[in-house]
Formats: structure tokens, sequence, C-alpha cells
């Protein structure tokens, strides 16, 4: 089950993925395949791209996307963080939105500013490929928490965002102000509640963010969206450019 569809995986390995769609509330097979790669990007925590092989049914394959720098041990952007406004909240939509999200926010810890990193990513493996991001306060969103007591990041659940972590990342910035926080695994959030549910939860954190001087970063796929969904947070939201 994934939000507005029902789909079966046909076929997973280490590395590629094949599913299946069964049943869906929406017809446009575009959006279908977005969605799919969004909500697969989340659960796996890593970029996946996608490949309709069939319409009917609609099967899309699905591989790891190609990383550029973020596969790089160095991995932070000295540069583009210094776009950032504070008490603002962005969108960052390109095709390597993840990447340059991640890159951003390690520049702005290198430098001292405070960042708090809700991703689907596990946040050790964040942190091997961002070093600058070991003393960020890292969230990860899973049901599962196998953590043994030494880790230094905490777990929530991605069905209940306005619960533990909305209270977690309003505390952060209320007592780290000006701050950057970062929301990784929209796509995965909804497809584990809803639009509604998660577009209440981003504009609650973007509130709290730009009233505190606080800075609010969100990658996002727009395709794993729809246009619709998409054009309602880009009003909310402003995008940063390249």
């Amino acid at each position: 089950q994934m939000g507005l569809l029902k789909a079966e995986v046909i076929s997973a390995g280490s590395k590629a993925i094949e599913v299946t769609v069964r049943e869906s509330d929406v017809a446009d097979p575009d959006f279908l395949q977005g969605f799919i790669a969004g909500a697969v990007t989340g659960m796996m925590g890593e970029d996946y791209s996608s490949e309709a092989v069939s319409q009917e049914p609609l099967t899309v394959f699905l591989t790891p996307a190609v990383f550029g720098e973020v596969e790089k041990v160095s991995g932070s952007d000295d540069e583009g963080w210094k776009k950032l406004a504070k008490g603002e909240a962005y969108i960052i939509s390109d095709t390597n939105a993840a990447e340059r999200a991640f890159a951003i926010v390690s520049g702005l810890a290198k430098n001292g500013v405070r960042v708090f990193c809700i991703t689907r990513m596990f946040p050790p493996k964040v942190v091997s490929r961002y070093p600058f991001l070991k003393n960020a306060t890292l969230a990860w969103l899973s049901d599962t928490d196998i953590r043994s007591g030494t880790e230094k990041f905490e777990v929530f659940s991605p069905k209940r965002p306005d619960f533990e972590l909305s209270r977690s990342v309003l505390s952060f910035i209320k007592s780290h102000s000006p701050c950057v926080v970062m929301v990784h695994g929209t796509e995965y959030l909804i497809s584990q509640t809803s639009f509604n549910i998660i577009e209440k939860f981003l504009q609650k954190m973007k509130d709290v963010a730009v009233t505190n001087n606080s800075t609010l970063i969100l990658p996002l796929y727009p395709k794993a969206l729809g246009e619709n969904s998409y054009s309602k947070l880009l009003t909310e939201f402003t995008k940063l450019e390249e």
C-alpha cells in the first residue's frame, strides 16, 4: 500500500526493484511513475530513478540514481548555503534535489550553523557521506528503531509527524535559532499518511521557522507529488534556484 495506490513488488535485488500497480485512485501514468519513485526513494533511504516498462498494467523498473558529489566524503556546498536567508522557507526541486540539499546543510554545519536534519536516509550513512553533519541533530523517519543506546540520532514514526517529531523540531528551533531545519523524505511521509496531513505539518514547521528567524529547506521531486500538490507547496515556500 502506497497511499494513493496498491502495488506489487514483482522482483527486487540489492539494487533494482520492479513494481506493478494493481489499484490506483489516479489514472495519470506519469504521476504514478513519479509517485512510486518518490515512495521507494523514501523507503530505501536513497534516491531512485524510474522507467515505465509496461502500461497495462503499469509496471515501473527502479534503480538507484547515480550520485555525483553525494558519494564523495567531502560533500559540502561552501557557496550554495550563502544564498539562504534567515526567516525563509525554501523548496529545492531540481533533479538532484536531495543531493543539493544535503550539500547545502553540510556547508551550513561546517560554518557553525545549528542544523536539524529530518531524513529517510539512515543517519550513520548521512554522516559517512557528509562528515560535517556529525554534530547536526539527525532524525530518522522509520517505524523500526534499531538503536542500541549509543547512537546519536532520534527515530520518529512517519505515520505521526505532528506528534513527537513536530514537538522535537519546535523545541530545537526555539532553543537554537537562528538555525536550519531540513525535511528530506516528504514523498515517503505522504505515502505513509496523506498529502493534507503532511501539508499541514510543513506549514506548521515553516511558520515556526520564519517567526524564529530560522530557515526551512525542503528537497522535493515534483513528479512524485503531482502538479496540484507541488503547486500548493510552492505557494508556501520559495523555490531555491541553482
